[in-house]
This record gives structure tokens, sequence and C-alpha cells, in this order.
């Protein structure tokens, strides 16, 4: 075995590209290179190292996930970088915690960044619920006119824009009410409440995105505003009936027949809940309820989400302003109509989950509670919880490789962990997944990890949540007569989980019904054949395009079946012949669009089979790009395969380990001291690279917060504890370790600059016009490296200063020379603000491009160049840190604390 390092360059931080050549000498991915080929012949180990590194190319500085797709990132009105799924990140790192027990290459420093990464969009108030999706920019959740009957509908942006919750209004006027079909509408203004129009490239990016409409009846006029906000704004939609001609405005949530189709069991029975967290209706037990003059502002209701997940609940979130008249629910189809009479003018929100654990709805009481004292939901990057998919098997992977690797963060993680896959299997079996392979997968990886600590008790108690898991996996779709399960989809989860069970467990009965599984589909060169069947479609969206039988036959060492599929000359897809099997295998992995969803389902488990020789095994920092062969020979490209903006190599140096043997590094600890106020006051004078808190937190609801001097607090977690759990806290990102950055300030445009001439405001926006300026102070005292995710529009130039005299051009709008994507749009850029470091502030200017400058001189920008909003994120270094341990909700009794630092 030897190691080839194809180009040496130091990796040091960047937040604004990178300067490396290309991966394997090609020319980076652009933003429309579906499928391209240029590293033909490609082969299993091949597209294992390129998806591998692909994904890896995608990771994101601001968060630690993966981005969702390169494609379409010279847009400012697609996702592009700013998508993320913690769900796909969590499968990555299955598939990294395998290339590492497989391979000759440990990638610990990249599954420890997105490990990070996953904890930090923990859902606040819930045991150990995490976030399925990540925007930067953009919108989860939306107003839009979706109908054409003059009702506006509440829609959620998944996959595909998903229309809701139909909201409406009557007037009232005397006795005489006024229904909403009696009124002709117009919209005004260049907003309205189409999606095309949403989701411009001018309005896409837009932080209070609002849309207004007349409404005109003999009666009278109502005039209303709908808001909706991008989706790391953590508020719900919000909606604003105001009219000279009525006395009253009833809004209306659902039109009744027909349900709110925004929950999977549209019409099926319903639970409304008050905040007194007592009081519940029920739509097929209490009927049609009145409630005359609320004492209260908000309602939370709630209905199973589909058959897919026994048990949980789906919610809508309806909140209101000033003390209403009267509060209606209408029992037809699971409560279809909610109706809300207040005064006009007085606004009224709504916010929608998709997936919540009904024995954890505190967390729903103390989001509506939040906003209506603090005029946002509890802070956090993710929507309200979408589903719960991978992320718990994706940090239980991942407690198991850095505890393999003695990776200082490990006991840390496996706080997380451990709360986030009991929380799942605890629910057994009144609550579940239909799709039990997640649990399983989870469970073999608890497992695992046990028995790397050799913890007796530990192993026992997973072994038997195993057991249970597996009694679902055999309940849905599974044919034991050819030892298969119902759809594509389904079987090949399955048969990774059996896998899983096998590796946890040893069980020669998992290892049996894993080959009965994988011999159920064969490949030849004439195609795939199921049971003997020919598939029409052999590799489409239900194998994520090949990826997952790829996977799966290459954990069971099926190396000719594997090539033979790589190269099949057929269609993939019964429905399109144009794309053939041969063609989804590309310069980024595998799959046509998304591929941080379809390598994670090969990549790393793909090895498993291969049997690779090599003694010694090469740990490597992020921005390596490590690539193997079949003799075991390393190479270390630190060569991209994209231009990604937001990707932030690693800190790590490369480590050699003899053997393959991890290296014993040392934790020291300490007992961190409280004072008089019961803040914990943690040395951190020897902390070299990462210190964390663990603690036992016995009551109910209760935060983490931690300050590098007493003043300025940053919340890191917010939970409840519902078992015998520990606390883990990673606190490293006070002592100057960069693997996660903490979002240390935000502000809009309308903030009032240090300094400023030629400038208006407008919507939040401040705009500056050729000639003039806008000054700002970035707050940066205790940082030690930051950046800034400044989102600008139009002929716009940032400039950087440490004194606020001599300035150094950051970015500007040649960055995206496309045309008339760039008109009044804004466009999320970073900067990086480590030179400027030192003082207490750091200057950042914004003017306007002279049009000698453009760079599409047939563009002429309406306006003039704009600032939107600035987050900063930054790491401290600091000797000493604070920490509280509060209760959020009740009491909390704070045990065994433990400061561990490395």
């Amino acid at each position: 075995m030897k190691l080839v390092l194809l180009l040496v360059i130091a990796l040091i931080p960047a937040v604004c590209g990178i300067a490396f050549a290309a991966y394997q000498g090609t020319e980076l991915l652009g933003d429309k290179d579906t499928l391209r080929q240029t590293n033909l012949p490609y082969d299993l180990l091949k597209q294992n190292s390129i998806g591998i590194n692909y994904m890896e190319n995608l990771l994101d500085g601001r968060s630690n996930i993966v981005s969702y797709t390169h494609l379409n990132f010279n847009s400012n009105a697609a996702d592009g970088w700013h998508l993320q799924f913690p769900d796909d990140a969590a499968r990555f790192l299955e598939g990294l915690a395998l290339e590492a027990d497989y391979s000759p290459v440990v990638r610990l420093e990249l599954a420890r960044r997105i490990a990070k990464g996953i904890v930090a969009t923990h859902v606040h108030g819930t045991t150990g619920l995490y976030g399925f999706r990540v925007r930067y920019g953009g919108k989860t959740n939306l107003l839009l006119d979706t109908e054409g009957d003059g009702w506006a509908s509440l829609c959620y942006l998944g996959d595909s824009m998903e229309p809701g919750v139909s909201i409406g209004f009557e007037a009232v006027k005397g006795g005489a009410v006024y229904p909403i079909g009696d009124f002709t509408w117009s919209d005004p203004g260049d907003r309205n409440g189409s999606m095309g129009r949403a989701r411009s490239s001018e309005y896409w990016n837009e932080t209070r995105y609002v849309w207004k409409r007349d409404y005109k009846a003999p009666s009278g006029t109502v005039k209303a505003d709908f808001t909706s906000w991008m989706s790391d704004e953590y508020m719900p939609m919000e909606i604003n009936w105001n009219t000279g001609s009525f006395d009253k405005i009833v809004t209306l949530f659902g039109k009744g027949k027909g349900g709110m189709k925004i929950f999977s069991s549209v019409t099926g029975p319903a639970r409304v809940f008050l905040p007194d967290r007592k009081t519940v209706y029920a739509s097929d037990r209490d009927g049609d309820v009145v409630i005359d003059k609320p004492d209260f502002n908000y309602i939370i209701m709630t209905k199973t989400p589909g058959w897919a997940n026994r048990g949980y609940a789906g919610a809508v979130v309806i909140l209101w302003e000033g003390k209403a008249e009267k509060l209606e629910l209408l029992a037809e189809d699971g409560y279809g109509q909610i109706r809300l009479t207040n005064a006009p003018g007085k606004k009224s929100w709504i916010s929608y989950t998709k997936w919540m654990d009904p024995d954890e709805m505190d967390y729903m009481f103390r989001n509506a509670d939040h906003f209506l004292k603090q005029g946002s939901f509890l802070p956090t990057d993710v929507p309200m919880p979408e589903n719960n998919n991978a992320d718990y098997t994706g940090l239980a992977a991942a407690a198991y490789m850095l505890t393999k690797w003695h990776d200082p963060c490990a006991s840390t993680l496996l706080c997380h962990a451990e709360r986030a896959v009991d929380a799942v299997m605890k629910g057994f079996p009144d609550k579940h997944f239909v799709r039990a392979f997640f649990p399983v997968r989870a469970c073999c990886w608890m497992i695992l990890t046990a028995k790397e600590l050799k913890d007796a008790d530990m192993e026992a108690k997973y072994t038997a949540y195993l057991e249970t898991a597996m009694e679902k996996l055999w309940m849905y779709g599974y044919h034991p007569e050819y030892g298969g399960w119902n759809g594509t989809w389904d079987h090949w989860n399955c048969v990774r989980a059996l896998f899983m069970a096998w590796k946890a467990t040893g069980g020669e009965e998992y290892y049996q019904k894993w080959e009965k599984a994988l011999s159920q589909v064969k490949v030849d060169e004439t195609g795939m054949y199921v049971n003997g069947q020919i598939k029409k479609s052999p590799a489409d969206v239900n194998t994520y395009f090949g990826a997952m039988p790829m996977g799966a036959w290459g954990a069971a060492g099926w190396r000719d079946m594997c090539e033979t599929y790589m190269h099949l000359d057929v269609p993939a897809n019964e429905n399109n012949d144009s794309v053939l099997v041969k063609d989804l295998w590309n310069d980024a992995g595998a799959g046509p669009w998304a591929q941080d969803d379809a390598n994670p389902e090969f990549v790393g488990y793909c090895l498993a089979g291969i049997d690779m020789p090599y003694e010694d095994k090469y740990m490597v920092p992020v921005g390596s790009f490590a690539s193997y062969d079949d003799l075991g020979n390393v190479t270390l490209r630190n060569e991209p395969l994209v231009d990604n903006p937001f990707f932030r190599p690693g800190n790590e140096r490369f480590r050699l380990l003899k053997g393959g043997l991890p290296e014993d590094r040392k934790i020291y600890t300490a007992v961190p001291v409280q004072d008089k106020k019961g803040v914990y006051e943690i040395d951190a004078k020897n902390a070299r690279s990462g210190l964390a808190l663990e603690a036992d937190v016995r009551g109910g609801a209760y935060r983490v917060s931690a300050s590098p001097d007493g003043k300025k607090w940053h919340m890191l977690y917010d939970t409840v504890n519902t078992g015998d759990y520990r606390t883990g806290v990673d606190l490293s990102a006070f002592v100057g370790n960069r693997d996660l950055y903490l979002k240390t300030d935000r502000f809009y445009g309308d903030k009032k600059p240090a300094r400023e001439k030629g400038t208006r405001t407008e919507n939040r926006y401040r705009f500056v016009a050729p000639g003039g300026e806008m000054v700002y102070r970035l707050p940066v005292a205790g940082l030690v490296s930051a950046f800034a995710e400044v989102i600008c529009g139009n002929n716009y130039v940032i400039e950087l200063s440490g004194d606020g005299e001599s300035w150094d051009r950051a970015a500007d709008s040649n960055y995206y020379a496309s045309g008339k994507e760039n008109v009044a749009g804004g466009w999320l850029r970073l900067v990086d603000l480590d030179p400027y470091l030192g003082k207490d502030s750091v200057y950042m200017r914004v003017t306007c491009l002279d049009r000698k400058e453009y760079a599409n001189p047939l563009v002429s920008y309406p306006g003039t160049a704009f600032l939107e909003r600035c987050t900063l994120y930054g790491v401290y270094d600091t000797d000493k840190i604070y920490v509280k341990i509060e209760a959020s909700e009740g009491k909390a009794e704070v045990k065994d604390t433990l400061c561990k630092y490395w």
C-alpha cells in the first residue's frame, strides 16, 4: 500500500471559495452539468471515491450539513447551495463510518463536523428530534394564491409545492355577514400570490415577502396583507385584514368540507389543544365548539400524519392578536374550518408542523408562547419539524465512528445519539414507523458503539430494541417465500438493515435472510430481473438511480454484478428511454440531480465485500478528497469537484495510523465551579482544541447557554429530560475550535449604519445610490475567526476594513453574471472577516458599482444596490467560559457536572 499526494496545498480555512485545481484534472462541475461523464471508465471503487468526495465538497461552512446539489448554484431563484437535508447528511454519516471500517481512509474530521451540524438542528424543547430540512434564504412555508377564488393558502414547499390550509374571511357589518364570495379582488403592486412571483429571482430571498390583495363589494372594501418569511427566520405566516367598511372580520382557516389538505389525513378526526395544556377538543367526540371571548391567543390542531408513522401527528398552530370576540371549531371533516372573529386590523398567524410526537407537545406550546412574548418562535435555522427520517440513525453511526477512532467528542455526541434513538424506540410498539429500517440501523450502530465501549448493559438494551424493531421489519410487506419486500425502495432499505443487523450482532438468522433477500434480484447484459421477471425500470427513483442495489451488491462482494449493472445498456426508466442505466454514473457519483440523496445509498456501504489489502490507515482532514484502489493505495487529491463558495476546508493535520489502530488522545477532566447565581465558570486555559460539558439534569424542559464573558450569551441546547440521560454540550467554539461556527449576530438593512450617504430604506432593505455608501460596524469582540453571510443585490460592492478608512473589496455582483437573474434579487454571499479581526469591530461598506465595472453591460439594473440582511458567524478563544443550565419551564436539578477538554 502506498500514499500518493497529487497536489500539496495548505488546507487553510476559507469561506469564499478554494483555489484548488479540479478533481482528477477535469473541469469543475458547472451549475448545468447533469450526468457529465469525463472520468470514464467508471468502476465501483472509482464511483465510491467520487461519490464521497462530491458529498464532502458539498459541506457548507455555515451549517456543517452537505448541500442539496451543485446544480443551479448560479441562480438566486433556485436552492443551489442553500438547501440542505440533515436527513441526507445522516445517511452519509453511515457511509463514512462504513468506509472507515472497510477502507484505508478515515474521514474523522468530516464525520465529526457533520454530526455537530445535525446536533445544531435539534428542535428546541424536544428530547431527541432533529431537523429534516435546512434552507438558507428562500422559503419553506408560504402564503400563496393557489385556488383562484379569492382565498389564500398556507403552502408547504417540500420536494414540490403542496397547498394546505385555505385562508379567507367573512366581513360583518351590523347584523349582516358578507362572505368572501361576494367580493371581487385584485392584487396591487409587483408582489402577488403566485408561486412564480414568490420564487422569482427578485423575491425568493426577500426576508419579508408581503403581497397585498384588495377585496371590493357594494357593501365595502377589505384590504389584505399576506406575509411570508425566509425559512431561517423562525416566523409563522401572517394575515392582516384592514377595513373601514366593516365592524368585524371573521378569519376562516379551512373551507370546511374537504378538510385541510396540508394534513396527510385530510378529512380524518382532529384534536385542538388550548394553551392551558389541559383542555383538548376532539372533532369526533365533541362536535362543533364555540368559545365566546376566548381568554387565550392561540390553539394547536393535530391530526395523524399518515400510514407510515403510526402514533405520530402533524400540527397547525393558529395565533392571533388582541382579544378575539369568538372562536369556532367546525367538526366536519376533522375541524375542516376554524373561524376566528376579531376586530379589523388585528393580525393572525399560522404555521405548520409536518411531523411531531404527541407525547412532546410542550415544545409546540413553548414556541407559541415564545412568539406571543418575543415576536418569533424559538430561534433555529430549521423549519418546524417536517419528518423524523434518518437523523437519529446518522447520529448513532457518528457515535460509533467517533468512539472507535478515539475522537474526544465521542462521549458528548453519544449523549445526543442515545436520546434521539431512544425517543424513537421507546414509542414501540404503540408508536412506530412502518418503514422500520432506520430504527433497525440506528439500533445496530448503538450496539456497535456499546461493543467499542465494552458496555454490556448498553449492548443488551439496544439488542432488545433491535429485536423489537425487527418485528416491524417483518410485519409490513415482507414475503418470506422469496425473502423480499413490497416496493423496490423498501426492499433495498431492508436489505441494508439486515446487513447491519448481521454486522452488529453476528446473528446467523440475519445473515441467511440477508443472503436470501439479495438473491431476489439478478442482472445480466439484458437487464435486471426480480424473481426471474424483467424489471422494466431497473434504475429509477425507487432504486435511487441504481445507487441502492450497487451498495448492496458491493457489500456482498458481488463485483461482477456491480460492473454489469453499471454498464447496462438499457433504459433506466420505462417511462423515459432517453437515459440508459450506464448514463446514471457520472462525475458527481450517482443520480441525475440530487446527488446528496443518491450517493449515501452506496458510498462506504459498497466496500464491505471488497476486502482491500492494507495495514495502515490514513486519517485525513476535510478537503483532502481521498481516493483508493483495489490494492489499498491511497491518493490524497486535495482537489474539489465543484467550486462551492460555502465550503470550508479542515483544520486538522493528516495522520498515519500504523497498523490501522486509532490514536490515544488525552482527555482531561475537571469539575466546574458555580458562582452564587448558579453560573458555571469553566477554566479553559488548558483546552487546546476542544471542550465539552456533560451533566445529569433532572426536571422538565431546560436549556444550556454559554458565554465568553458572562455578558453575551449563546443558547446552545434546549431539551426536556424524559429519562436517565446525560446531557452533553460541545463548547469547542469558545476555545478556538473551528468545527462549527456560532451564529453571533444578525441585522437587517433598516438598521441605521455607522455612516451613510445617499441611502434609503424600504421593507427592511437599505438601498444605496451610485456615489453613496452605507458603513456598518460588525461586532467581533473576542472572535478569533469569523465570516459574514450577506444578502445584497443589484450592483453591490462589499468592502471590509479594520479601521473604517482603508478598504478591501470582498465581493461584488460580478461574481454572478447571468443577466436578468441579477436584477433586483437578493444574493447570499459569504465574506471572510479573519484578516480584519483583533479589535471590537470590523467595518463593512456597501456601495454601488460604477457602470463601467458591470460584468454585463447589456444589463441596466433598476434601482440601486441594496443590503437586505447580514448574519455573523464566529469562533471565540477565551480562557474562561460561563455556562448556565436553567429550567425553561418548572425546575431543573443539575448533578454530576463534568468538564472535558483536550
